[in-house]
């Protein structure tokens, strides 16, 4: 799909707060236990957030992919994501958007991925609406975490029908 600059209308927010994968609740660990027990093949790991990506590091289940923007919940982390051995990527993308530039260094940043080199991609602004183009980029059975606020994270594996439930969901969003 052609890279978009998008703006997520309001009818859509609250279809987008329910998760869009597998829900694995709890405390980081038991969301690390669950993930292991759930899902032992995949193509590649992409984590967006930064609880999520942090989490999976501190369990040696180092993602091909990651994707943070230095905050949770809205508020800034003190202490900033640090990935050794990553590629770094920086890219902006204002809250309930995503933009073309985004868009773009994910593209870009599979481009690595499929070469064997991880990478982080820090977004000035908001990581959130990112998983949407992740899972529009990403291969077939690929998995897509991110953080699922007081609840613990989502895994979406990466099919032909989950991509296609995505590009409807980007088709009711306003371009800018």
């Amino acid at each position: 799909m052609q890279p978009l600059h998008l703006k997520l209308p309001v009818k859509l927010r609250e279809k987008l707060s329910n998760p869009i994968g597998d829900l694995l609740v709890g405390e980081p660990n038991e969301v690390i236990q669950s993930f292991k027990e759930k899902f032992t093949s995949y193509k590649y790991l992409i984590t967006v957030g930064d609880v999520v990506s942090r989490t999976f590091l501190e369990a040696n289940l180092n993602p091909n992919l990651i994707i943070t923007d230095g905050q949770t919940k809205r508020s800034k982390l003190e202490n900033k994501l640090n990935v050794k051995g990553y590629k770094i990527s920086r890219t902006e993308s204002k809250a309930a958007e995503i933009s073309r530039e985004s868009w773009i260094a994910i593209q870009e940043a599979f481009l690595d991925v499929f070469e064997k080199i991880n990478v982080h991609i820090e977004v000035k602004g908001e990581e959130d609406l990112l998983v949407l183009p992740v899972i529009l980029e990403a291969p077939e059975n690929s998995l897509v975490i991110y953080g699922q606020p007081n609840e613990g994270a989502v895994v979406i594996r990466v099919t032909q029908s989950k991509k296609f439930l995505i590009r409807k969901i980007i088709d009711e969003m306003e371009i800018i």
